[in-house]
């Protein structure tokens, strides 16, 4: 009988069929947690863009004005040196996001033209089309959330359209941004600062925790402080719940991955024990076959992973044409951290599938396989 090399590479080339099956499940697998993390990752960065994001930068009161003296209100806010602006909002509204599997919510400003243009600038949105708003019934809205609601230049913004809107406004501008603010217009400033009930209060930078204490030591129980401690108490939890969900089909994966390839293994070993009992009968040690199949492994182990990841950056960006920006709700495709995540689905089965294979050797007897007895 001729001994065959221990060349490695000779094996998978003379083998494909015996291969490709292992480094389709394993790209299965990386493609698997790799779709997950878009999906999460996705819902993740709308909620923290669309809901909590705002408030790293701001944060809004409400005034009951028949209970509170809102001008003496003001005052305590106008001594305070780490606001850097006080703005006074005719209302403050909600807009509803399409996301992934549900809705999200992100305030509408109606301030005057000036402070638009500052709000803008200090969340560095950029004007794509049309103007900022100049009467009582326009609006400025995010791209995005005109594409997720098929809305245009000139369409109308109303409860039909958007249940978090009262009124009718029509759509004067479009931005780019990451966020759906919405902005519309005071037509008389002067007005509103008498009858004033909803402030969004700009702190300096590096302010903001030391602003929003201040407004929880002067407020009560009507007034009503929206800030971003309060938004993340409300949606925090989560993230946590994601990472555990997350956490567990890493965990499912990897157990189906390495029962489905040890048994791949287990076959192949028995096909192959003919060969492994004469190279160790030849003077090659059951530890220098081991470090074969483990060559072997890997080389399934790194080409699955390549495919799998290609698979998921080609699925990543069909899902994002077919469906997210369709809806106006474009996810990441192309992150480290999901190529991060999904590297430890290969690297966990590589390691505990070598285990049934390094214990199979260590009871293999050369001289029983040899006469042609069991092992």
């Amino acid at each position: 009988m001729k001994l065959k090399s221990l060349s490695v590479f000779l094996y998978l080339k003379g083998n494909p069929k015996k291969f490709i099956p292992q480094i389709l499940v394993v790209a299965l697998g990386v493609f698997l947690m790799y779709f997950i993390c878009i999906i999460g990752g996705g819902i993740e960065n709308q909620m923290k863009d669309n809901i909590l994001s705002p408030y790293e930068k701001l944060s809004y009161v409400n005034i009951d004005p028949a209970s509170v003296n809102e001008q003496k209100y003001i005052d305590k806010l106008k001594v305070n040196k780490d606001i850097d602006r006080i703005i006074y909002s005719d209302r403050v509204r909600n807009l509803r996001m399409k996301m992934l599997i549900s809705d999200c919510g992100s305030p509408g400003f109606f301030v005057s033209e000036g402070d638009t243009s500052y709000l803008m600038k200090k969340f560095g949105f950029k004007l794509e089309e049309g103007r900022i708003p100049r009467d009582s019934n326009e609006i400025l809205v995010n791209s995005e959330y005109a594409k997720s609601r098929s809305l245009k230049i000139g369409s109308y913004l109303d409860e039909n359209v958007d249940k978090g809107i009262t009124g009718k406004c029509k759509i004067v501008g479009l931005y780019l941004g990451k966020n759906i603010i919405a902005f519309g217009h005071i037509k008389n400033l002067q007005s509103v600062k008498s009858t004033v009930n909803s402030i969004i209060i700009v702190p300096k930078n590096g302010k903001l925790g030391k602003v929003n204490s201040y407004l929880d030591s002067i407020s009560n129980k009507n007034i009503t402080v929206v800030s971003y401690k309060d938004l993340y108490f409300d949606i925090g939890g989560f993230f946590p719940m994601f990472n555990i969900f997350a956490v567990i089909v890493l965990v499912i994966t990897i157990a189906v991955l390495t029962f489905t390839i040890c048994n791949m293994n287990y076959i192949h070993f028995f096909d192959r024990v003919s060969e492994f009992s004469i190279l160790d009968a030849v003077g090659y040690t059951k530890l220098n076959i081991f470090f074969k199949l483990a060559k072997e492994m890997l080389i399934v182990i790194v080409l699955g992973f390549i495919l799998g990841i290609i698979i998921s950056f080609i699925g990543g960006n069909i899902f994002n044409q077919v469906y997210c920006e369709a809806k106006g709700t474009p996810v990441e495709v192309y992150s480290k951290w999901y190529i991060v995540l999904s590297l430890i689905v290969p690297t966990a089965v590589g390691v505990f599938s070598s285990i049934p294979s390094l214990r199979f050797l260590s009871k293999m007897n050369t001289i029983d396989v040899l006469e042609g007895r069991s092992l």
